[in-house]
C-alpha cells in the first residue's frame, strides 16, 4: 500500500496539472515589461535601435493614439504620413526619436509548437476557455468571439469576417505565431480597459498582418519577439497599437 502511494506521487510530480489562470496583478506587471510606452520598435542591439520602420497599411483611419503632444516613440524611422493622432492634434506625422531605448528591453519569444485543436467562431456568439489551440477563426460577419480569463497558446489567429469582434472577461494574455486581419472593422477589447488584452508574438515569422484592411481597432497591448522578420507581412513592428474606426 505504501509504495502505491509512493508511485501515484511521482506520477503526479512528472506530469503537473496545466495552469491557464491568470490574474489582473499578474497581467499588468507583464504590460509593464513587455510594452514600455505606447508604441516602440523591438530591434535594439547593445541599447541602440538599428531597425524599425513606422508603417501602418491601410488608410489614413487607421492610426496610433499618443497620450501626450510632443512625445516622441522609439523607431528607427517614420514612412507614414498622418499616423498618429496627438492630444491637440489629431492628425500628425509620428514623431520618432532612434535615440529612445529601455533597460533589459526587447526580449526573444520562441516560435510555438502546434497544440490543440482548431476552432471556429461561424454563429453570432462564440465564447472559449484558456488553454492551446491550433488556430483560432472568427468565420461569420459581425461575430463576437469572448475569450475567458486566463492564458491562451495560438498558433494563427484569424480574422476572416467583416465587423469581427473579440472581447475578454477579463484579463487575458494571448500567445501567438500569427495574427491575420483579412476583413474591415475589425474590433477587439471594447468592453474592458487596455490593461485586460496582452498578445505575444512568438518565433522569427512572427507578424500582425493588416494588409488593405481598414477601421481596425485593437484596445490592448502587443509585443513581437526581437527576432521577428515580418516575412509576408506589412512593415509592422509595434508593440501596442490602437486603429480607431473614427
Amino acid at each position: 500500500m505504501r509504495l502505491y502511494k509512493l508511485f501515484v506521487l511521482i506520477v503526479m510530480s512528472v506530469f503537473p496539472t496545466m495552469s491557464y489562470a491568470l490574474t489582473q496583478s499578474e497581467l499588468n506587471a507583464k504590460i509593464c515589461q513587455y510594452v514600455p510606452t505606447v508604441a516602440q520598435t523591438n530591434a535594439y542591439s547593445n541599447g541602440v535601435v538599428y531597425d524599425g520602420r513606422l508603417l501602418l497599411s491601410g488608410n489614413s483611419k487607421n492610426v496610433i493614439r499618443v497620450p501626450k503632444d510632443g512625445q516622441a516613440l522609439s523607431f528607427l524611422s517614420n514612412e507614414g504620413e498622418f499616423q498618429c493622432e496627438y492630444p491637440t492634434d489629431p492628425k500628425q506625422d509620428c514623431l520618432v526619436d532612434r535615440t529612445i531605448t529601455y533597460p533589459g528591453f526587447p526580449f526573444n519569444l520562441p516560435e510555438l509548437s502546434d497544440r490543440g485543436n482548431d476552432y471556429e467562431c461561424s454563429k453570432s456568439a462564440c465564447s472559449i476557455s484558456a488553454g492551446y489551440y491550433k488556430d483560432l477563426k472568427i468565420a461569420k460577419n459581425q461575430a463576437v468571439l469572448t475569450l475567458g480569463s486566463g492564458v491562451y497558446y495560438v498558433n494563427e489567429l484569424n480574422f476572416d469576417a467583416v465587423g469581427a469582434r473579440l472581447e475578454v472577461e477579463g484579463p487575458v494574455e494571448i500567445h501567438f505565431n500569427k495574427i491575420f486581419f483579412k476583413e474591415n472593422n475589425i474590433k477587439l477589447n471594447m468592453n474592458n480597459t487596455p490593461n485586460n488584452l496582452l498578445l505575444l508574438g512568438h518565433g522569427e515569422d512572427s507578424f500582425v498582418r493588416l494588409d488593405d484592411v481598414n477601421n481596425v481597432i485593437v484596445n490592448g497591448f502587443i509585443y513581437i519577439s526581437d527576432e521577428a522578420t515580418n516575412q509576408g507581412a506589412s512593415p509592422l513592428k509595434v508593440t501596442r497599437i490602437l486603429l480607431p474606426a473614427e
